[in-house]
């Protein structure tokens, strides 16, 4: 028959094990719950971010929008005016002049003939300038009924500018006989119809349809007028919009939001880049501060458990096993003095 428990090691680690069986059994739940809650709230935060940011590109966009329409609106009310109708060139300076002190800094408006020469201009120095060749001006006169150039750079400022246009059709025979121009100073963020501060550590970028970036928020220098790079022009030219994660103008990883060019009335791309990675680093830290002192109970806990272990269960099971060994060896002892058989010693 053999002997049960030799030397009680099989049955003190059977029993330690156990403790440390329950106290895993305990905290492993709690560490995976906390686990899962932390991941759910990550999930959240990135449809939040995702949320967030195409709301304020619909915002942003709408105000830009309204912006254009607002200037529109200035430039089909001028073509409408008597002095410019019957082509009174010196009458129609002389309204410019009074409008200028009417009409925002960042917007200057001017008159051509139907040659594209500037006849009255709120920027006197334009007076003269053949611009046939710029591209809102031959759409004008070719009887587009609003056309929205390109970036130019502004002769009087020298700043980067948006050229929008109307044509001045004649009342009898509906020909175009010149242009309603302004141009739209895109440097400053009540022409982009963003007037309001963005989140923390968000950035803006406006660019016209051939990629040319015509503002950015905040302004980081040096890239007005530059190109956008290629993952941006990509997303200015495929035919949805919506937001994904890229390289920002700085470098920073950011959830950036976009509608391709051609997607609003402006022709303009303007993503809108949101801190991602930032808000996920919180909820990353508050979930290392959460699972650390888990880690740490867990860690006290096997210990305390092998110390209660060896206190109240390896010795007691030790002490236990010598005395049922010494009891065992007795009684074998004894059935063999009974047979004749003394034991070696006796």
């Amino acid at each position: 028959m053999p002997e049960p428990y030799p030397n009680g090691i099989v049955m003190r680690l059977q029993l330690v094990h156990r403790l440390m069986l329950v106290v895993g059994c305990a905290l492993v739940p709690v560490s995976l719950l906390q686990a899962w809650s932390t991941l759910e709230l990550e999930s959240r935060q990135v449809d939040a971010t995702r949320a967030e940011a195409l709301r304020l590109l619909a915002l942003i966009e709408d105000r830009q929008a309204a912006t254009i329409a607002g200037v529109r609106q200035i430039l089909t009310v001028l073509r409408q005016t008597k002095v410019v109708i019957e082509r009174d060139w010196d009458g129609c300076q002389d309204l410019l002049d009074r409008l200028a002190e009417e009409l925002p800094a960042h917007l200057d408006i001017h008159v051509t003939d139907d040659r594209g020469v500037v006849r009255c201009a709120t920027e006197v120095p334009l007076v003269g300038l053949d611009a046939a060749e710029r591209e809102p001006l031959v759409a004008a006169l070719g009887g587009a009924r609003f056309a929205v150039g390109s970036h130019v750079v502004a002769r009087t400022g020298g700043g980067p500018a948006l050229p929008l246009a109307v044509p001045i059709r004649d009342r009898v025979t509906g020909a175009v006989v010149g242009v309603v121009a302004a141009l739209l100073a895109t440097h400053s963020l009540g022409a982009l119809g963003v007037d309001e501060p963005l989140p923390p550590n968000a950035t803006l970028t406006v660019a016209d349809r051939t990629g040319t970036i015509l503002a950015r928020i905040p302004d980081v220098g040096g890239l007005t007028g530059a190109r956008l790079p290629d993952d941006l022009m990509t997303l200015a030219l495929q035919g949805d919009g919506g937001a994904r994660e890229l390289r920002d103008l700085d470098g920073t990883t950011r959830l950036v939001a976009f509608s391709p060019v051609g997607g609003g009335p402006t022709n303009l791309f303007v993503p809108v880049g949101l801190d991602q990675a930032g808000a996920l680093s919180a909820i990353r830290r508050a979930r290392l501060l959460t699972l650390l002192p888990l880690a740490v109970a867990a860690i006290g806990s096997v210990l305390l458990a092998l110390w209660l272990g060896r206190q109240y269960v390896r010795a007691p099971a030790a002490h236990l096993a010598v005395v049922a060994l010494g009891g065992f060896g007795g009684a074998r002892v004894g059935r063999r003095e009974r047979r004749g058989v003394r034991p070696i010693g006796h």
